[in-house]
């Protein structure tokens, strides 16, 4: 999917899309958070490792977002 062919298809205005991106992701974030803390079964060892994979994968695709945009802005 090519978001920016989204926005030229649609009359949606990107700061209100981010919006709306950005509370989705926050619930993931949640629900995420949720399932941790019930698979860790009240493993705090466990849930701080759990949650530090989680995090690292969310820097990675951050990373990889960030990227995409750069090489996209250089052309």
């Amino acid at each position: 999917m090519d978001i920016n062919e989204i926005f030229k298809k649609t009359d949606t205005k990107p700061n209100l899309m981010m919006s709306e991106i950005i509370e989705s992701q926050c619930l993931i974030k949640g629900m995420l958070h949720s399932i941790i803390t019930e698979i860790s079964n009240g493993n705090p060892e466990k849930e701080k490792e759990l949650l530090s994979i989680a995090q690292k994968k969310s820097d990675e695709e951050l990373l990889r977002i960030v990227g995409r945009f750069s090489s996209q802005n250089s052309d």
